[in-house]
């Protein structure tokens, strides 16, 4: 998801609802995924540390990314655009 938030980021003024809409329906799904994660490491007693390592990244960019729909305040859109320009594309 790092290249849309990226895009969003890049072009503030840009109201496509779109792809706001993407990236929330594709947020929400992962959380879910996350969401069962944590129920079956409750039920079956397995952990991998990738579980909670990208859940705990998901729930940053995705908080992140609601606070400047809604505020127009990022704390992380500078990390994430300078992690952006470093990338060939």
């Amino acid at each position: 998801m790092l290249p849309q938030f990226v895009f969003c980021y890049r072009d503030p003024d840009n109201k496509d609802v779109l792809l706001t809409s993407y990236i929330l329906v594709l947020g929400t799904y992962r959380l879910a995924y996350a969401i069962n994660w944590i129920e079956r490491a409750y039920k079956e007693r397995f952990f991998y540390i990738s579980g909670p390592l990208g859940l705990g990244i998901l729930l940053l960019f995705l908080g992140d990314f609601l606070l400047y729909k809604i505020k127009h305040k990022s704390f992380i859109s500078s990390l994430v655009l300078r992690i952006g320009k470093d990338t060939p594309g």
